[in-house]
């Protein structure tokens, strides 16, 4: 019997999350299960926690149903956000958020988790479109700062519809319970005037079974409006704007499930998957996780809430997972630069979500409270108490190029980013069992060398950012697979790269890496 040795250095983990495949059927890149981690260019690394930002929860722990960043152009800027029936302010994001009063005349939002509102901004007016979707509410304005108190329906008699836009300087509304295909627009530069001239609108076909969910421009001249089963242009170069059916037999679940990524739109399909189009074609994505949009409740799509992060290069869907669920409990992340698929099970809770500041991920939860996320000075989630985050990675089954031939493993060396009293726990087994476990100490090694650096026993220099261990193994099996994981509170985990040495018995032929 013949006996091979090889060596394998793993620095790539941007396949992703693949849960439709067998683990042992995986590239060496993919993953099996895996949580609470994002991907690095070279290796991978827990996720950041969530920080409050209100410590006062706003109308007595209602929903959040409404959040939107504005800025004027004088500077001010403020996190708004609708809760239950009422409407709060927090001014230069100072994490009060204050009540605003309701002037004469006007209606209160209708309290309800799915009761979602949808903010468009044009000459510093704030307007909110939404409330009921069967019977959506008239749209609510505030002026900011030059009135602090008061909001108001908005005037110049708009549509109650069901989403809102804005684009060439006008307002865009659609969906009444009139006209559930209908799209509204105002006068140039005055989303206050609905009725004079340069307002209009346009039927989005009629007695097709179907309504509009929303609408998202592309660009200054080209705005994607949506129903559930087709998709349609509408050209914004001059009034009256045309109409012109893009798609039929595909459409989008949800007026918040729709992002626009530098001019191109990703939104989630009836079917539950991601496609995105630039407005000439349609684009698939991998099929890796079909069981988890599988598990989303039909009753629950339109509720999927979508939020491109800027600079993280991630679109987060916000979802609900499990057939008992009625609130958003999970994210289905997308790595736009890796192009795989990732996935937060904690943490995520999440009924509305706005960037604001132009990078920063806030949140609107279900207990009157909005979270700051991906919130680096943490790596805990305060949106659950404070608890830690349990962030894992596991490898594939890897067989080594045969399934046939027993291998073992008696070396692993794990590359990972310092902290100061941290672990990552290092799971490892043959055949489809993680059977041990090894403590990795994430801590810089030894002890201060002349009270400036550190020198320990071992002569190695300390105060590094970047460590190896190296731990020796045992057991023998087909295949092997490793996890790494960290879930105590407070530490975070970076995996830089892992080298294995693997010895396979009875070996033929030289072994790829796989």
């Amino acid at each position: 019997m013949t006996s091979q040795n090889k060596f394998i250095h793993l620095s790539d983990f941007t396949g992703g999350l693949v849960t439709k495949m067998p683990p042992v059927d995986l590239e060496l890149n993919q993953s099996p299960d895996l949580d609470n981690v994002v991907p690095l260019d070279h290796g991978f690394k827990k996720r950041f926690g969530d920080s409050e930002f209100n410590a006062t929860a706003m109308n007595s722990a209602a929903n959040v149903q409404g959040l939107a960043y504005y800025k004027e152009d004088g500077g001010n800027e403020f996190l708004v956000a609708i809760a239950g029936d009422k409407i709060f302010r927090s001014d230069d994001l100072d994490g009060t958020m204050d009540e605003l009063s309701l002037a004469g005349g006007s209606a209160a939002p209708a309290a309800g988790q799915n009761n979602i509102w949808t903010p468009m901004i044009l000459n510093n007016l704030l307007v909110w479109v939404g409330g009921p979707s069967t019977s959506p509410n008239p749209p609510k304005s505030w002026d900011g700062s030059t009135n602090t108190n008061d909001y108001q329906n908005l005037a110049g008699s708009p549509p109650s519809g069901h989403f809102g836009f804005v684009t060439r300087d006008r307002g865009f509304i659609g969906r009444t319970a009139a006209d559930p295909s209908q799209i509204k627009w105002s006068v140039l530069s005055d989303i206050e005037d609905w009725t004079g001239t340069g307002s209009g609108s346009q039927v989005i076909y009629t007695s097709d079974g179907d309504h509009l969910v929303g609408g998202i421009p592309i660009n200054n001249d080209l705005v994607l409006l949506f129903k559930q089963y087709s998709i349609h242009y509408l050209m914004t170069q001059s009034a009256p704007f045309p109409t012109k059916p893009f798609l039929q037999g595909m459409g989008c679940v949800g007026k918040h499930a729709m992002v626009n990524v530098k001019g191109l739109v990703f939104f989630i399909s009836m079917d539950k998957r991601m496609r995105a189009t630039d407005g000439y074609s349609i684009q698939s994505f991998p099929d890796n996780i079909d069981d988890i949009w599988d598990d989303i409740p039909d009753n629950r799509r339109e509720y999927i809430q979508g939020t491109y992060i800027p600079g993280e290069e991630l679109i987060v869907w916000n979802v609900t997972k499990g057939a008992a669920q009625t609130k958003n409990n999970y994210a289905i992340v997308w790595d736009l630069k890796h192009k795989s698929w990732w996935r937060y099970t904690t943490g995520y809770d999440v009924n509305v979500g706005v960037i604001a500041q132009g990078l920063t991920f806030y949140t609107g939860q279900y207990a009157g409270k909005i979270y700051k996320k991906m919130d680096s000075s943490t790596n805990n989630d305060a949106s659950e108490g404070g608890v830690a985050i349990h962030g894992k990675y596991t490898t594939p089954q890897m067989s080594f190029g045969n399934m046939m031939t027993s291998k073992q493993v008696p070396i692993m060396t794990v590359a990972f980013k310092t902290q100061t009293d941290a672990t990552i726990s290092a799971s490892y087994g043959y055949d489809y069992t993680l059977t041990r476990t090894e403590t990795l100490s994430t801590s810089e090694p030894g002890s201060l060398w002349d009270g400036t650096d550190t020198w320990d026993e071992s002569f190695v220099w300390g105060g590094q950012n970047n460590l190896n261990r190296t731990r020796f193994l045992r057991g023998r099996g087909n295949v092997f697979q490793m996890e790494f994981s960290n879930r105590t509170a407070g530490e975070s985990m970076t995996v830089n790269s892992v080298d294995l040495s693997v010895i396979v018995s009875g070996a033929l032929k030289e072994l790829s890496a796989k």
